[in-house]
């Protein structure tokens, strides 16, 4: 009895752990391009719930990135004042 193509039943099981090194070092050339954390996260695909990573992980993110409030406060003021004067 041959074989046929429908006799056999394909199945690729991916780990959630398969391109965790492909993705974490995205994400770590990511923030070190400078681009926002939040967006970094995002985009990596680490993690199903970006933005709960992000709120939890601000603070380390802020200090890595050597943010104090002060210069966050001023450049969010920076930003919308661009936005304002159509300065984008």
């Amino acid at each position: 009895m041959p074989l046929d193509m429908f006799d056999v039943d394909v199945k690729i099981s991916h780990s959630p752990t398969d391109n965790l090194y492909v993705k974490a070092n995205s994400l770590a050339l990511l923030l070190q391009s400078g681009v926002d954390p939040k967006i970094a996260i995002k985009t990596s695909g680490l993690w199903s719930d970006s933005e709960k990573v992000y709120t939890q992980s601000r603070d380390t993110l802020d200090i890595k990135q050597g943010y104090t409030e002060k210069e966050q406060a001023e450049n969010i003021i920076d930003i919308d004042n661009r936005v304002k004067n159509g300065n984008t």
